[in-house]
């Protein structure tokens, strides 16, 4: 099968011919990969705000996917199964931050920063301080509830496509 009529398959297909694929060939998970990268790196931006981050965090969600796909039942979406194990790992980056010291990257080296662009202490300050609380609020926020701001806001999904893909309620989703 060529790469263009892989590209034509349904996720559900695409996952059947990679479960039940000859060692080495791996077309299905590159056809999904390049299908669902882009969704993937824009939820994991919201997690770490680097670029060069969200790559590492990308790189790790499709690794989970690629070493969970054979034993995905389809009880859910692909979608869904997808959206969860970003998530998840989203949270396990998040935890890790938490528990490592910052080395670069501090509020200091921030508002050293903002202040060679000519601006002044008092509104690089003013500005640094909006984007750390919604980080902080952010990283409070159980998996489901940041799953349902992301998929809202960052994605613009509807709440009965963001319920079907976390597998919630609508009313939860709201």
């Amino acid at each position: 099968m060529t790469t263009s009529e892989l590209e034509q398959l349904p996720d559900d297909a695409l996952i059947r011919l990679f479960q039940t694929r000859r060692p080495g060939d791996d077309r299905a998970f590159s056809a999904l990969f390049r299908r669902h990268h882009h969704s993937v790196w824009r939820l994991c931006y919201r997690f770490v705000y680097q670029t060069g981050d969200v790559e590492d965090l990308v790189q790790d969600v499709f690794l989970r996917v690629y070493r969970g796909l054979d034993k995905f039942e389809g009880r859910s979406s692909f979608t869904t199964w997808l959206y969860r194990v970003v998530l998840s790992t989203g949270q396990n980056e998040i935890r890790s931050r938490r528990r490592r010291p910052q080395a670069d990257g501090t509020e200091l080296d921030d508002l050293a920063d903002r202040l060679t662009d000519g601006t002044s202490a008092e509104s690089a300050l003013i500005g640094l301080l909006p984007a750390e609380d919604l980080a902080r609020a952010l990283e409070s926020l159980s998996p489901d509830a940041l799953g349902v701001i992301c998929l809202r806001d960052v994605e613009g999904l509807p709440y009965t496509e963001i319920a079907e893909r976390l597998d919630i309620g609508v009313s939860a989703a709201k």
